[in-house]
């Protein structure tokens, strides 16, 4: 958790003390992308795609990395809403109106 899903640059620029970092990892562990990551993880064996419009750029100075991050660390797929339409469940979408 300290390691991998920690964006440490971030903590360390904005001082955190140790109680601060870990009421920002208990709100973290608590929040709906750490609840996504850990249920992805529990059914790992059916190979979850979680489904985001994040991006692994531009993390906004959060202590905590973005889920395409936090995929790629558990080896867990992602992508975005178009490609899940397009790509996983092969609709054709037309975005020119």
């Amino acid at each position: 958790m300290d390691n991998s899903f920690c964006n440490k640059d971030i903590v360390k620029l904005k001082g955190l003390t140790p109680a601060e970092f870990d009421l920002a990892k208990r709100t973290f562990l608590k929040g709906a992308d750490a609840n996504l990551l850990l249920y992805a993880e529990k059914i790992k064996g059916s190979k979850p795609l979680i489904v985001t419009e994040e991006t692994k750029t531009n993390n906004d100075g959060k202590f905590f990395k973005k889920i395409p991050e936090n995929c790629f660390a558990l080896s867990h797929q992602y992508c975005d809403l178009p490609s899940l339409l397009r790509d996983h469940l092969k609709l054709n979408v037309d975005y020119s109106n």
